[in-house]
């Protein structure tokens, strides 16, 4: 089912729409992963004030990970 890197034989929506569902599960509510796709699959609509809804919400137990390094703009100090 993998798509080919060089576009042989890409992804249909609904095999991307499934790849993200199947890699999110366990990391993201169902209903964010509902509210992202949604968001997703309708951008035309989506103003440009309004490209934050492109960001998938992580509830912060999960984020709490030990061995998770901090990202760049965790870091502290300048």
């Amino acid at each position: 089912m993998n798509a080919h890197p060089r576009g042989a034989r890409p992804f249909t929506r609904e095999e991307y729409v499934r790849k993200f569902t199947t890699l999110a599960a366990q990391y993201v509510t169902t209903n964010e992963r509902a509210r992202f796709l949604a968001t997703a699959l309708a951008l035309c609509d989506v103003g440009p004030g309004q490209l934050e809804r492109l960001n998938v919400v992580v509830p912060p137990a999960v984020l709490d990970v030990d061995g998770i390094v901090a990202g760049l703009f965790e870091r502290g100090g300048a």
